[in-house]
């Protein structure tokens, strides 16, 4: 296995156990701790023994070098492999080399300029509308809220 970046030596099992309960505090322990680059492991990827680690990346450069790198280096359809029950084979995730680039110019048109400028302004009036209806001075659940914005 290749070197990968420091990260916690407690075992997968509390890993994850962090990562369900307090996932963006346990990542930012984690980037305090050992940097902008780190590895985690969890038991829930790959086969007993061969569990390939999660290295997470928060510095801006080294983002952008991995988005923009050689697709011969940086398979990501080979590394999130394990997500292929959930996603399917024909997921953008799960896709490489020139099939990824196709699918991936197929989908970009609805994500840029005028049209994302049109979904945030209908964003805001959906959830300025579903605000209008809370209720006030009282507590209630939000979660129900928040599934109707989405």
């Amino acid at each position: 296995m290749p070197d990968v970046p420091a990260g916690p030596a407690t075992s997968p099992v509390i890993q994850l156990y962090h990562w369900v309960r307090r996932p963006i505090p346990f990542m930012e322990e984690c980037a305090a701790r050992y940097g902008d680059r780190f590895t985690i492991r969890l038991p829930i990827f790959g086969e007993a023994g061969d569990r390939p680690p999660l290295v997470f990346f928060s510095d801006p450069e080294a983002v952008k070098e991995i988005f923009t790198g050689n697709d011969d280096e940086l398979r990501a359809g080979e590394a999130n492999a394990p997500l292929l029950p959930l996603l399917g084979e024909h997921s953008l995730l799960m896709l490489d080399g020139a099939r990824h680039l196709h699918e991936r110019r197929l989908m970009m048109p609805p994500f840029h300029g005028e049209r994302m400028q049109a979904y945030g302004e209908t964003m805001c009036e959906v959830t300025d509308a579903s605000i209008e209806a809370w209720p006030a001075g009282r507590p209630f659940p939000i979660h129900p809220h928040m599934q109707r914005i989405t």
